[in-house]
């Protein structure tokens, strides 16, 4: 997983799950999500799924890049 811990001197952002202001502990490979404790399946979850986006190539992407590669 890419889900790293942010460390005590950074001044975590909010948690993106909750409905309060928590703040965050964890941050995604993307720097877009960050999660409390409490929500860290979810941040989990959310990473896997954006790494099996990006792993995914269109079309163009295949007949452009990896034919050649």
């Amino acid at each position: 997983m890419t889900v790293r811990k942010l460390r005590k001197k950074q001044r975590g952002p909010w948690c993106s799950y909750c409905e309060d202001k928590t703040r965050a502990v964890y941050r995604g490979c993307g720097f877009t999500k960050f999660s409390c404790s409490d929500h860290l399946e979810k941040l989990q979850e959310a990473d896997l799924n954006m790494e099996r986006q990006e792993g995914h190539l269109s079309e163009a992407d295949y007949q452009t890049w990896a034919k050649w590669g």
